[in-house]
């Protein structure tokens, strides 16, 4: 009983000066501007030393009385009574006044005078510490050999309480750890995410190098409102997915979110949580969690960490995932867990995943802890002595200020260093200041051989992030890229061979190469590390050294980009991937992100899509776009078939069915070609109106009757409430493009002015009435066509067609339509010409409004369904309302000529 109240008292008393020298090292470091690193150090050298003595004190004390380790360990002379000797001396070195409790009641004023006043001793200190570091070192081993047998003697404990606990026992104990459930909130946030918006994060390396253990902290921080819990809710669902699909390895994962409703630091709520949920899933009750239970209480923050060490042993890798820990009010106990989940060894099997508000507080302290995962799981530093990690870590935690993507890169750069301590410590003591700096830095760091070749392959990256909306460009396809675009440059780049590691070499921490999914298959890829890369290389910040390598003639190299995309996706011949016996689910996406010419293809098309207006203004571009749309080239038709089969993985990504003029049909091929390309233009107008530009150029020039009065053959599909309906079109190309106005409206305004004089306006107003939508998707706009054509000498009564204008109008509900006719001095009757011109069933205007012939206006209103599609979006309730009205103002009446006149 002696040896226990002896061995107590000596852990007791070094428990309580580790808490005033860590008082102390707050002192100086929250008073004093840029205090040293050897308080730092010392800081955080205490504060794991404290935590291994509270275990200690765990041990001394049981009921079992001194365990044979700690006993050997406190002997005379011992490692715990030399700890104690060493950590008093330290803590002589602080003045009284910094490490007493008052000392946080003292003004700025005086808490600056104090510290002036006793400077402290950075060379005594240090030994100090090292010493102390020691004999934790020595302490932790000794319990660590401990711990096998110990393991096993839980685990037999553990197996004799399970078994003797009936499940309604194992139950009633899983409820009493139960305090707070988070699973509402869980619940909640998952009901706001979007498909598809967390996808960046599962691209990140990050994100990958913590799933694989490889990283043990990783933080999510950001403003308020920015949807860190909706983002946090999708992720977590991604990590029970993983644990899921890897039934061999015994994985487990916890939740938990904090919630400023609760008012309550959440260490101890969450403890018992992360608690219950791993007894869950390990359909297990530890000993020591059986003994609170029976104990009863609220149990200490140190006992359930002491209960998570046991509990952590039956599995693998444990996912613990925190939510909002800025909600925690307070939250000094719930950072000190997460310290600990870190700095302890207990729970390297642990991996921690947090999200929060950038508040000061938490960033230090999960700033420390990113660099020291890092520090502890990158097997670059794994040579490096433990003395000189300890600087590094310090150093980069201090400099790093809340910029982790600065840490990311300072850790990136130093493990390329030799091993050498002086070589490290000056790097240290010259670490940039900032990102860009950091960024200036790397791409001076570049061998001036290997300049274009790195300059080559970001421009590629940045393109094909453009493109593809954030992705990475598959890594083969990216080697072959560059080799092409550098074909005939100056220098030996030919000469030379590059893989991923020469790559990753020469571009360090600007890129990320991993495992993504791309273009529809999951392949290498090559990306920017973060975004704030694609904004530098953006950016007029970068140094003159710098910008002399980064910026030369970027436009004309991205104009080269594309003229290359442009030129390879017009030689794709003929591939056994375009074979039309081949079924679209029998392509093999692996092989096409490995083909150069088939990503030029694909790229090609949305260079159209993306860059129209760059295209156009190049003469060299233009002409290549030009000939890419020619349907009467051979290649044409390869271009068709490739992009039919590619549409679901690639061309879908928001390319609107009506812009694919690759699946028209030609009944035959028109006379003029030119025209044939001014149709394919349009098209491209139809799901992005900034492609009109192709068109405004090719018409530059051009003799309006040649391409305006080319009759054009063709059928086309459409969509409509998720039918797919064919058309036959059979007219000039503004014949065409008034009946699909609804998706071109700009392209069909161009070319009524484009071809005044060469077509017909009463026939041209019939076949567009029907999509005239003058108040939704700002149809007219300011310039309205059913005017236009009107003052250009169209009948507002359609005389020679069997359907009148007026008719179609009424059905679409469009009042501004049917108001501008009947002003223009249209048949309020109108049925229709008997005699009249009539289209087949199979064309777009015949199969929509055929059955209005022999139909008064009036009647149409009264008793057909109102909109032939669309109807949904026009107007108002009180404008289709208004039709009635202004009929019946003009004199209309309602009756139908295949019956009697009917009136009211």
């Amino acid at each position: 009983m002696a040896e226990v109240i002896a061995v107590a008292a000596s852990v007791i008393a070094i428990i309580q000066i580790t808490e005033r020298i860590i008082h102390g090292c707050k002192f100086y470091i929250e008073t004093v501007r840029d205090a040293s690193s050897v308080l730092r150090a010392i800081f955080l050298e205490t504060s794991m030393l404290k935590t291994i003595f509270e275990s200690v004190n765990i041990l001394a004390t049981c009921n079992s009385g001194v365990s044979k380790t700690v006993s050997a360990l406190s002997g005379k002379e011992g490692v715990i009574e030399g700890c104690q000797r060493s950590i008093t001396k330290l803590e002589k070195l602080f003045p009284s006044d910094c490490i007493q409790n008052t000392a946080q009641n003292l003004s700025k004023k005086q808490r600056v005078s104090i510290a002036l006043a006793s400077p402290f001793k950075e060379n005594k200190a240090k030994k100090l510490r090292e010493e102390i570091a020691h004999y934790r070192e020595t302490i932790t081993l000794a319990l660590t050999a401990e711990s096998t047998q110990d393991i096993k003697d839980i685990k037999t404990k553990a197996s004799k309480i399970h078994d003797i606990l009936t499940e309604n026992q194992r139950q009633e104990v899983y409820r009493w750890l139960q305090h707070t459930d988070p699973s509402p909130l869980h619940n909640r946030a998952q009901k706001h995410y979007e498909p598809e918006t967390g996808n960046w994060m599962l691209r990140s390396p990050e994100w990958a190098n913590w799933l694989d253990a490889k990283q043990r902290c990783l933080w999510i921080h950001g403003i308020p409102g920015a949807g860190k819990t909706v983002l946090m809710s999708y992720l977590i669902g991604q990590i029970k997915k993983h644990c899921g699909e890897s039934p061999k390895r015994k994985f487990a994962y916890v939740y938990y979110y904090c919630y400023f409703g609760r008012n309550q630091d959440e260490a101890v709520p969450f403890l018992r949580w992360l608690l219950c949920q791993l007894c869950r899933q390990a359909d297990l009750v530890p000993g020591n969690v059986y003994e609170m239970y029976k104990y009863g209480g609220e149990p200490s923050v140190v006992d359930l960490l002491n209960a998570l060490k046991d509990i952590l042993d039956e599995f693998e890798i444990t996912y613990v995932i925190v939510d909002a820990l800025d909600e925690s009010d307070p939250r000094e106990d719930l950072l000190k867990v997460f310290r600990d989940f870190i700095t302890d060894s207990r729970f390297k099997k642990l991996q921690l995943l947090a999200s929060s508000r950038e508040h000061i507080d938490i960033e230090r302290v999960m700033g420390e802890l990113h660099v020291r995962s890092t520090l502890q799981s990158n097997p670059k530093f794994r040579p490096w002595p433990p003395e000189l990690l300890d600087e590094v870590e310090d150093a980069v935690s201090k400099s790093a200020k809340g910029m982790f993507r600065w840490a990311v890169c300072q850790i990136d750069v130093l493990q390329q260093l030799k091993c050498k301590r002086d070589v490290v410590q000056k790097a240290l003591a010259n670490l940039p200041k900032t990102l860009d700096e950091t960024y200036d830095r790397i791409f001076l760091s570049i061998p001036k051989e290997e300049h274009q070749f790195v300059h080559h392959a970001l421009q590629w990256i940045y393109y094909h992030n453009e493109l593809n909306n954030g992705e990475g460009i598959p890594y083969a396809i990216l080697l072959k890229a560059v080799e092409r675009s550098t074909a005939g440059l100056t220098g030996d780049q030919d000469q030379r061979f590059y893989d991923k590691e020469t790559l990753r070499e020469l571009c360090g921490c600007l890129i990320n190469i991993a495992l993504e999914t791309t273009m529809g298959a999951d392949t290498i890829a090559v990306s920017f590390a973060h975004y704030t890369v694609r904004e530098y290389l953006d950016s007029t910040r970068t140094s003159k050294n710098s910008t002399d390598y980064v910026n030369p003639c970027k436009e004309n190299l991205k104009q080269n980009l594309m003229e290359i995309v442009l030129s390879e996706a017009q030689s794709v011949g003929p591939n056994e991937l375009w074979d039309e016996e081949l079924g679209i689910n029998d392509i093999d996406s692996t092989s096409i992100v490995g083909d150069f010419n088939v990503y030029c293809m694909i790229s090609s098309l949305f260079s159209l899509r993306q860059w129209p207006c760059e295209i156009s203004q190049q003469n060299s571009l233009f002409t290549l776009a030009i000939d890419l749309l020619n349907s009467s080239r051979p290649n044409f038709q390869i271009l068709c078939c490739a992009a039919e089969k590619l549409e679901f993985d690639f061309l879908d990504k928001g390319w609107p069915l009506e812009a694919q003029f690759w699946i028209v049909e030609w009944s035959r091929l028109p006379s003029n070609i030119e025209a044939l390309c001014l149709f394919n233009m349009l098209c491209l107008d139809r799901g992005f109106s900034e492609c009109l530009a192709f068109a405004k150029k090719f018409l530059q020039g051009k003799h309006p009757k040649d391409l305006l009065q080319t009759r054009l053959n063709l059928t086309m599909g459409e969509y409509y409430e998720d039918d797919y309906d064919m058309y036959t079109f059979d007219g000039s190309v503004i014949e065409i493009f008034a009946q699909l106005a609804y998706y071109a409206i700009e392209g069909f305004k161009l070319l009524l002015e484009y071809g005044t004089g060469l077509f017909d306006p009463s026939k041209v107003l019939l076949l567009f009435i029907g999509n005239h939508n003058h108040h939704a998707r700002g149809t007219c706009n300011g310039y309205c066509p059913v005017d236009r054509l009107l003052e250009l000498g169209a009948d507002p009564k359609g005389k020679g067609y069997r359907v009148a204008p007026l008719q179609i109008a009424v059905l679409c509900r469009d009042f501004e339509g049917v108001s501008t006719l009947l002003k223009a001095e249209a048949d309020p009757n109108d049925t229709g010409d008997p005699d009249g011109t009539f289209w087949e069933e199979d064309t777009h205007i015949g199969r929509r409004f055929y059955h209005l012939h022999n139909a008064s206006p009036l009647y149409i209103y009264r008793n057909f369904e109102g909109g032939w599609r669309f109807s949904g979006e026009r107007g108002t309730g009180e404008d289709s309302e208004k039709i009635e009205a202004i009929l019946l103002e003009y004199g209309a009446k309602d009756f139908s000529r295949e019956g009697e006149e009917r009136r009211r």
